[in-house]
């Protein structure tokens, strides 16, 4: 199976589907209060069916990778990621989908001071996942440097042709292998 392309890999993630889908509701509601064009929202509906394209294609290659790689472990199957990942992009989904929702509350239009923490601490959550997307995405390619080079590697150093067949001059003649033969070899071979 190919390896997705790197557009299918990060809109087939799902907090980047999440988010993307959430986007895409927002601009649905705003075409829906006429404050938006029909053909941007009809763009977004696009969006979001290639979105959901790219989270199935990326759920079926993983399946097809995790199945790939179990055989080379003798039928022990990979090991499964900790739940508390996904509790941690959750909350962090949340927090920052949800402090600018907070933000037009009119309640909270009376605390100056409170409305800042909240957009200083909405920035700081914002860097962090990019910081967090931009490391992962740079371990990934650095590991796919190294196993790309690997291969190279142990490619060129595994040749199995090379090893199982000589040089034609290594193979001996007939007349060299009979007599290279040992004595009871050589009375069989006269009988006939």
């Amino acid at each position: 199976m190919r390896e997705p392309g790197v557009l299918v890999r990060f809109a087939g993630k799902p907090l980047i589907a999440c988010l993307i889908l959430v986007g895409v509701a927002g601009l649905a509601y705003e075409w829906y209060e006429g404050q938006l064009v029909w053909w941007l929202a009809l763009a977004a509906v696009g969006v979001a069916l290639r979105t959901l394209s790219a989270v199935g294609t990326l759920r079926r290659y993983n399946a097809w990778a995790s199945e790939w790689e179990a055989m080379g472990n003798l039928g022990t199957s990979p090991a499964s990621r900790t739940s508390h990942r996904w509790r941690n992009r959750v909350l962090l989904l949340v927090a920052l989908i949800g402090i600018p929702v907070a933000l037009t509350l009119p309640e909270l239009q009376n605390f100056p001071a409170l409305l800042d923490a909240m957009r200083w601490g909405w920035i700081a959550l914002t860097l962090f996942w990019v910081f967090r997307v931009l490391r992962g995405l740079w371990q990934r390619a650095a590991r796919r440097r190294t196993e790309r080079k690997q291969a190279r590697s142990a490619q060129s150093h595994d040749d199995p042709v090379s090893i199982a067949v000589g040089t034609v001059s290594d193979n001996p003649t007939r007349a060299s292998a009979q007599r290279n033969l040992p004595d009871y070899c050589l009375r069989l071979l006269s009988r006939e």
